[in-house]
């Protein structure tokens, strides 16, 4: 979760100091030296942590705290220094894939297997961190949910809407009623370029059930300037911010500004993911608050696949892979009582199997339209990580220019393949 996400949990261990390498032991008592990096908002995850140093007396275990792309900093100047910790979160996708072409993670396998891990979380979990049948990460962020647009009711009631939005083209009549009672139909802030990337990447995966098409353009198989579901998901994007859709001043704000402009009740809308709630302070309101499926691309019945994923993972040093810490650490940070915890923290859904009957959600999360994307086959992970870092930058770049009208479709699809053709086969294939 994310990337991105303003309230995602990240974990990270190391042995010994940030910037000193690994170490066997602690300076003194002889203890192997466990330090934990975290970025967390959460005082339960906080004091699940220290309840981790309490049960283990053996190890010299401490917690540093980091702001969220500070910590992703800090880690890729380790990695670029041969400097990096024992363990430590990593993103699924581009940074995973960095990270393993750099040789900077670990194989789990062997730790995965001998320790039962697989049994706290659902095995396809484990697909982005996944390369040739071994794993090189474990997940630990919670689910957050996207394929959904949260609703206030009392908007759609002043402006005369009586029906929801199932389809592309009602949802652009819906925002037609809406702007004519002057109110901005869908909260999203898009200063930043990924909260357009994860909608294209939601309309992508109402159209495929696996990443064979992400896999074929990342190898040169196929193109964004050919695959008619990629032209598709871009252009229905780029279609909904010129026909007015998204709210006034989109690309000049970020989407934590998105966030409050719906919980002010200023847009009928909100496209987030779950999470959103800890930016928005709750989700009381003053108005009934409500979620609807996002709508389907015109002709389609369903959506194929949802984009779901646990977008963070603990990954671990090679050179400290002999650890029994390390071991004792990602069970203890992937059983049930940290998966709970981490999940709560961000009204998301905890990864470990059968727990979620045990997080505590608001009413809003248990719904259909949110529960009913279990059932999906995921898209892992988000598409904002999916291609190499280059051709990412191009393509936030390009939705914007292509909603103000300054390139069309066709040129912006022609300069992500020009952006691709430069970065073909960086990435390794993500599991189907």
């Amino acid at each position: 979760m994310k990337k991105g996400m303003l309230f995602t949990l990240i974990l990270l261990v190391c042995f010994g100091s940030a910037f000193g390498g690994p170490k066997a032991e602690s300076d003194s008592g002889g203890k192997e030296s466990l330090t934990v990096w975290v970025t967390s908002d959460s005082p339960e995850m906080r004091a699940q942590l220290e309840k981790f140093k309490g049960q283990n007396p053996d190890i010299d275990f401490s917690i540093v705290f980091y702001p969220s792309e500070d910590l992703k900093t800090q880690l890729r100047l380790a990695v670029d220094s041969k400097t990096t910790p024992d363990i430590f979160y990593v993103n699924a996708g581009t940074m995973f894939q960095d990270f393993y072409r750099t040789g900077a993670l670990a194989d789990l396998t062997d730790i995965v297997r001998q320790n039962n891990l697989l049994s706290h979380i659902n095995p396809d979990y484990i697909k982005p961190y996944t390369i040739d049948g071994k794993y090189y990460a474990f997940p630990g962020a919670p689910l957050t949910v996207w394929m959904a647009l949260y609703v206030n009711r009392d908007i759609f009631a002043q402006a005369g809407i009586t029906k929801d939005p199932a389809t592309y083209s009602e949802l652009l009549q819906t925002a037609a009623k809406l702007r004519s009672a002057g109110v901005a139909p869908l909260a999203i802030g898009d200063k930043d370029g990924w909260p357009a990337i994860l909608l294209m990447g939601d309309f992508f995966a109402q159209q495929v059930t696996n990443m064979s098409i992400i896999n074929a353009i990342n190898s040169g198989r196929d193109k964004f300037t050919t695959n008619r579901e990629i032209r598709r998901a871009f252009e229905t994007v780029v279609n909904l911010g010129k026909a007015g859709v998204f709210m006034n001043g989109f690309v000049s704000q970020d989407h934590t500004a998105g966030i409050q402009t719906f919980a002010a009740g200023r847009a009928a809308m909100l496209y987030n993911g779950s999470w959103w709630t800890g930016v928005a302070g709750g989700t009381d309101f003053g108005f009934k608050l409500d979620v609807i499926t996002l709508p389907l691309l015109d002709g389609l019945t369903e959506g194929r696949s949802v984009q779901m994923s646990s977008d963070m993972a603990y990954a671990v040093n090679p050179a400290s892979i002999q650890k029994a810490s390390v071991a004792k650490f990602l069970n203890y940070a992937s059983s049930e009582e940290s998966s709970i915890i981490s999940a709560q923290g961000i009204s998301a859904f905890a990864i470990y199997p059968g727990a979620n009957e045990k997080v505590k959600l608001d009413p809003v999360f248990r719904t259909q339209p949110i529960l009913s994307q279990f059932s999906k086959p995921s898209l892992a992970p988000f598409f904002d990580w999916v291609f190499p870092t280059p051709v990412t930058e191009i393509l936030k770049v390009a939705i914007q220019q292509t909603i103000q009208g300054t390139i069309t479709v066709d040129q912006a699809l022609v300069q992500l393949q020009a952006e691709m053709d430069k970065n073909l086969n960086t990435m390794s294939p993500i599991a189907e």
